[in-house]
């Protein structure tokens, strides 16, 4: 996962956390804006996630 991340030129992955599980993969931490919330999800199913739970907070939004 962290090879897809770093692999993206366009994502700020500094701060996001990483766990795997059959397949399931949950992202959390804090990233500076909505392009890299998005960027993130779409990189862990482009790395072979069955289904991807994107808990990551936009730095500066409040969190929920």
């Amino acid at each position: 996962m962290y090879l897809e991340f770093s692999r993206d030129g366009f994502l700020n992955a500094r701060e996001i956390r990483v766990q795997v599980h059959r397949g399931i993969v949950l992202l959390w931490g804090v990233v500076p804006r909505w392009r890299d919330f998005n960027r993130a999800q779409t990189d862990a199913m482009r790395a072979g996630a069955a289904y991807v739970r994107n808990q990551l907070r936009i730095r500066g939004q409040p969190a929920g």
